[in-house]
């Protein structure tokens, strides 16, 4: 047919030797070519062209010239046409167009879900930095609970060395239990969403993966596909192996039910549907988490500052009771040796006392007669017996109230002694409350110096 063709156009396009070849020659030559050139201008039967002969006018002159240009150009025009569709002619035309319009289909629909792959692969690798971040930052806070616990026990620790009189479960002991608490509660929570969120970190990474495969396997087809459409009559085979055949994706049991379709377009859509549903799924339980994570980021944050807080008042005021009640116990003990030593010192000067007035006793003898030879002779008698009787008077009211005075001074020195005994004893128990408190204070005060060591600190 192509031969005919090239014969045909260089006919048309050769000049006319004879005037007598007509529309019946030109049939001849042609009724049995199918490009069908009977279309083309030819002059009408009985007209003579004649090379030799003038034309009358410039018109027909150039009617001719131009007649001959236009029908070579029609026929050449015609046999490339006829020529192309003769040779797509046939049995396997119509499937040679069903598959190509199929293969582009298939070419616009790995294209698209490509492109759809690949902006899933976007927001996942952003949810996974986003995710890695949290749990990043869920990991510091964790480890950062870590020195806080550290200092809580220590001072614990140091609080059951008190005395067993000072262990009582006072406001700084019930903060410290309370912060102690607290942190191992925050830990545990943190030590639960960090577990979450690795293992979400690594489902995002799965499926990250799961899409990349996939990915790259469209990206695989769709150059096979665009090869694929550029077989054609015109190339050899040697195209045909132009990229290696993609391997079959491994596909687990029941992954594609019996009521899905079984079409390649349709069967790789709905493919591409689970895998991204699947995956947004994960996406949404990482953005869930995500914030879930900065919820207890913040009240972990927020409580542990919060008992921290409360623990470094309660110390604070502890620290300071503690040490009035010191000063007190150092004040009143102090007063009270004080009034110990004045009143030993009483109590001598009351034994002085007693001892001279019962020098005084033994060296009196109320009963002693009182010689008339003492008074005054030249005075009558009976004045002289009533001064006697007087004097044996002031003699034993002397030795009364002498005797009282002694008794009276025993008294109060026994009265006194009692008490100083009491003020002692008193004194005594002061001085061993003052001994628990100064330890109390000492230890709460060391309490207050429990901090995080500087190699440690951020």
């Amino acid at each position: 047919a192509a031969t005919r063709g090239a014969e045909a156009v260089e006919l048309a396009s050769r000049p006319q030797t004879s005037s007598s070849l007509g529309f019946e020659d030109y049939a001849d030559g042609f009724e049995d070519d199918p490009l069908g050139t009977s279309s083309v201008t030819l002059l009408p039967r009985g007209a003579s062209e004649t090379p030799d002969e003038p034309f009358p006018d410039q018109a027909n002159w150039e009617a001719h010239t131009r007649s001959h240009l236009s029908t070579a150009r029609s026929l050449r025009e015609e046999t490339q046409s006829k020529l192309l569709s003769n040779t797509l002619k046939g049995p396997h035309h119509n499937q040679s167009s069903l598959l190509t319009q199929t293969l582009r289909k298939r070419v616009t629909t790995s294209t698209n879900l490509s492109k759809a792959l690949l902006g899933r692969i976007e927001s996942t690798q952003q949810l996974i930095q986003k995710v890695g971040q949290c749990t990043l930052a869920l990991q510091r806070d964790y480890e950062s609970k870590r020195l806080p616990l550290t200092i809580v026990k220590k001072r614990l620790a140091l609080r059951e060395q008190r005395p067993v009189r000072e262990r009582l479960q006072d406001h700084f002991q019930i903060a410290l239990e309370k912060e102690l608490q607290t942190l191992e509660e925050l830990q545990r929570q943190l030590a639960e969403h960090l577990r979450a969120g690795t293992t979400m970190q690594s489902s995002l990474e799965g499926a990250k993966a799961e899409l990349v495969k996939d990915v790259q396997c469209k990206r695989h087809a769709l150059r096979l596909e665009r090869s694929s459409l550029l077989f054609d009559a015109f190339h050899g085979k040697d195209r045909a192996c132009a990229l290696p055949p993609v391997a079959q994706m491994s596909e687990s049991p029941g992954d594609f039910a019996s009521d899905r379709p079984t079409t390649p377009n349709k069967l790789a859509v709905g493919f591409v549907k689970e895998l991204l549903g699947k995956t947004r799924r994960l996406e949404e339980c990482a953005l869930l988490f995500c914030k879930e994570a900065e919820l207890v980021l913040q009240r972990s944050r927020r409580d542990a500052e919060k008992v921290k807080n409360r623990t470094i008042s309660s110390m604070k005021a502890r620290i300071a009771e503690t040490l009035q009640l010191k000063k007190q116990l150092q004040k009143e003990a102090a007063d009270s040796q004080t009034t110990i030593t004045k009143t030993e010192m009483s109590l001598d000067m009351i034994q002085q006392e007693i001892t001279r007035q019962r020098e005084l006793l033994s060296g009196m003898d109320p009963d002693r007669e009182v010689p008339l030879s003492s008074f005054d002779q030249r005075l009558p008698p009976p004045i002289i017996e009533r001064m006697r009787d007087d004097a044996m008077a002031r003699q034993k009211d002397t030795y009364d109230r002498i005797a009282s005075n002694v008794t009276s001074l025993e008294e109060k020195s026994w009265s006194v002694r009692q008490t100083l005994d009491q003020l002692r004893s008193t004194h005594s128990r002061m001085l061993a409350n003052l001994e628990l408190k100064t330890q109390a204070w000492n230890i709460d005060l060391a309490c207050s110096k429990v901090h995080a060591p500087p190699s440690s600190q951020p």
